[in-house]
């Protein structure tokens, strides 16, 4: 919670001539229900439900599993963090209940799932986020294109394309070499930034120094003047600073964004995603008890107000 507000007063923070921070917030739609179970349900929850996935989605996970926790108190919980790619192979394995990953399941993926249960994987879209472009608060950029990022993310084609003078840069950085970096390729982070900004294939700059955490990325940003990196806003600290971004339509028109609610949610942010939960259903066609009634709270209204309290935008969220 505390990361959440700390980009908030970055953001509003910033000002752009193209783009003011907008002042409505989000809430919950009156919607949306509260969570309920039925009685027979009482007291029968005592499983575990083992969750295997996102980095990034470390904190709401935790933050739902207690929430839920709290009503279905004979619930225990087993988690792995270590990234959107293990996902999909726990859950194919059996040693998964829910994978949360910050990217979709692939067509392979799903088509290996179905092979090997029968069924299609249940997907439950948790949140919208934002993937946040970050440089050292020493320099004095404040904004870039996607075409930008994808000259600095890619192989070397113009040796200039690594110094950060060729991005607007002066002062003591402008000839200096631009320290690359990013998330490590087992992070659904990293295979949605590359989609998106790349277009093609993975991060393939030579210079690319990948993290296997979030938080770790954070900090050596703040601690190296000449870097860039990406990651979940949720991760990001006052020892960074955001970039506000344009794709090549909206650069032309001078419209850089910042990953606020209104542009998160009306698509003008062009890294904005998603954040998915996914379960296999048994044989008969039903999800294990304990992972539907998570589900459920999850999509309640007492779980989304968990979700945006937590500086995620849940399926709910609708500006005031």
């Amino acid at each position: 919670m505390k990361k959440k507000l700390v980009l908030l007063l970055i953001i509003a923070a910033v000002c752009f001539s193209c783009e003011q921070m907008p002042e409505r917030i989000p809430a919950i739609s009156d919607s949306v229900a509260p969570y309920s179970f039925s009685p027979e349900l009482e007291g029968r929850l005592e499983g575990q439900i083992v969750v295997v996935g996102s980095d990034t989605m470390s904190n709401i996970i935790t933050l739902l599993s207690a929430g839920f926790s709290a009503i279905h108190a004979d619930v225990s919980w087993q988690t792995d963090f270590s990234g959107s790619e293990l996902a999909p192979v726990a859950l194919l394995s059996g040693q998964a209940d829910l994978a949360s990953m910050s990217r979709p399941l692939s067509d392979s993926e799903i088509a290996m799932i179905r092979q090997t249960y029968g069924a299609e994987p249940v997907e439950v879209v948790l949140a919208r986020d934002a993937i946040v472009v970050m440089v050292n608060p020493s320099n004095p950029l404040s904004k870039i294109t996607l075409s930008e990022l994808a000259r600095i993310y890619r192989p070397v084609r113009d040796k200039n394309d690594r110094l950060w003078n060729s991005y607007g840069v002066v002062g003591y950085l402008a000839d200096k070499q631009i320290d690359v970096t990013g998330r490590t390729e087992d992070s659904g982070t990293n295979h949605v930034f590359s989609r998106l900004v790349l277009e093609t294939g993975g991060i393939t700059a030579g210079n690319y120094r990948g993290l296997a955490g979030s938080s770790a990325l954070v900090e050596y940003i703040a601690s190296n003047p000449s870097s860039i990196g990406y990651a979940g806003a949720g991760f990001v600290t006052t020892g960074v600073k955001v970039l506000a971004l344009a794709d090549d339509l909206t650069a032309s028109s001078g419209d850089f964004f910042l990953p606020d609610a209104k542009h998160v949610l009306n698509g003008d942010y062009p890294l904005a995603r998603s954040l998915y939960l996914y379960a296999v259903p048994n044989s008969s066609g039903k999800l294990k008890a304990e992972v539907e009634a998570f589900l459920s709270y999850a999509l309640s209204r007492q779980g989304q107000q968990i979700i945006l309290e937590d500086g995620l935008y849940p399926p709910g969220a609708e500006l005031e």
